[in-house]
Formats: structure tokens, C-alpha cells, sequence
């Protein structure tokens, strides 16, 4: 016999081994889940400048750019505790024909306990900004 009795070590390895692993496996969902979040985001001042730029008016533009960044972040799964839509709208004053652009800028704090675990206190802010051209022959009412 000898003075050394191995049994059970190999379990208690695979154990050790298998936390280690779950935690790389966590986190590398959890980057993922950010990176989701983060594309919503985006998509969502993509839709803003979009609605905003074929819009006729100033006011219609920004209502428009407010209420499809709204409704694309409500698609994505996105919750927002706090979440701001700014439109910049200085060439739409242009006259029709002329080049202009419209920006649109979305923030938006998402709970870690909505993108990564339940039990994760605390906010990610995120934010994109997007450029969409005017479009050059529309109608406008005066």
C-alpha cells in the first residue's frame, strides 16, 4: 500500500476546473449581451436620424426621430432607465435641393441586471450618434 491515498482527487480537480470555467463561459456571455445592447442602440439613432432626415418639418422631424428611437429600442428588448434622444437639425432649414445632414444622438442606461445577471446592481450607459443625409428633394410645407 502506499502512504498516499489518491482516490477522489481527480474529482476534486474536475470541481476546481469546472468554476474556472463557468466564469470564463459567464463572462464572455455577459460581453456578449453588452455588445447586443450596444448594436440596439445603435439601431435605434440609426432609425431616429433616418425618420428625422424625410420628415418635412422641424417639429414632425423631431417627433418622428424621438418615437422610432423609442419604438426600435422596445424591439431590441431594451429597457432604458433615463433614456435621451437629441437631434441636430441645422441643415434642415436648407432649402430643398441642398445637401444637408441630420444627426441624430441616443443615450440610453440599461440595468446590468437586464444585460448580464438578475442579481448585478448598478447602470451601463450607452450611447451612438449617427449622420443620415437630408433628403434632397423633398417637399416642404411653408
Amino acid at each position: 500500500m502506499s502512504e498516499h491515498d489518491d482516490r477522489g482527487s481527480s474529482t476534486l480537480e474536475l470541481a476546481v476546473l469546472s468554476i474556472g470555467l463557468l466564469l470564463v463561459i459567464s463572462t464572455i456571455i455577459g460581453i456578449g449581451r453588452i455588445q447586443i445592447a450596444s448594436h440596439g442602440v445603435e439601431e435605434a439613432a440609426r432609425s431616429a436620424a433616418r425618420e428625422a432626415s424625410i420628415a418635412r418639418t422641424t417639429g414632425e422631424a423631431r417627433s418622428n426621430a424621438i418615437s422610432a428611437a423609442s419604438t426600435t429600442l422596445n424591439d431590441q428588448g431594451l429597457t432604458c432607465q433615463g433614456m435621451s434622444v437629441e437631434v441636430d437639425l441645422a441643415d434642415f432649414t436648407k432649402a430643398a435641393g441642398t445637401h444637408g445632414t441630420v444627426t441624430a444622438h441616443v443615450s440610453c442606461n440599461v440595468a446590468l441586471s437586464d444585460v448580464m445577471l438578475p442579481v448585478l446592481p448598478g447602470r451601463l450607459s450607452l450611447s451612438a450618434h449617427i449622420d443620415s443625409p437630408i433628403d434632397t428633394y423633398r417637399e416642404t410645407s411653408r
